[in-house]
């Protein structure tokens, strides 16, 4: 697999919303159309939102922002097993989190604790 060091997220979103423009006109969505208004870029903070903000902004759409929270690994918390959402619902990479390991208490307390973080 060919992988690509980019300058900054600046750089990558202004190739990736170039990308996503190709895709949107290859499945006939134009700019201006109901399809095309109901875009939404939703970016997480820190790196998401200057990513996001490129990208509706090239692909002029509107951006929101999705307030999560990681869940690292029991070993090393910077190894992200999963997120958490203000709601309360989670995602686990199933893959990671088995590899590891993960017993499930260890999973059901980080989201606790998260939880606690978001509010």
């Amino acid at each position: 697999m060919n992988y690509r060091v980019f300058k900054d997220r600046e750089e990558a979103a202004e190739e990736l919303a170039e990308k996503i423009k190709s895709y949107l006109i290859s499945i006939g969505i134009r700019e201006g159309t109901e399809e095309h208004k109901a875009i939404v870029v939703l970016a997480i903070p820190r790196g998401g939102v200057i990513t996001g903000d490129v990208i509706a902004s090239r692909v002029k759409c509107d951006m929101d922002i999705i307030v999560s929270r990681k869940i690292g690994a029991e070993n090393n918390s910077e190894l992200a097993i999963g997120a958490l959402l203000p709601d309360g619902t989670y995602f686990i990479n199933e893959r990671i989190a088995n590899m590891l390991n993960t017993p499930k208490v260890y999973i059901d307390n980080e989201v606790k604790i998260r939880k606690k973080v978001i509010e």
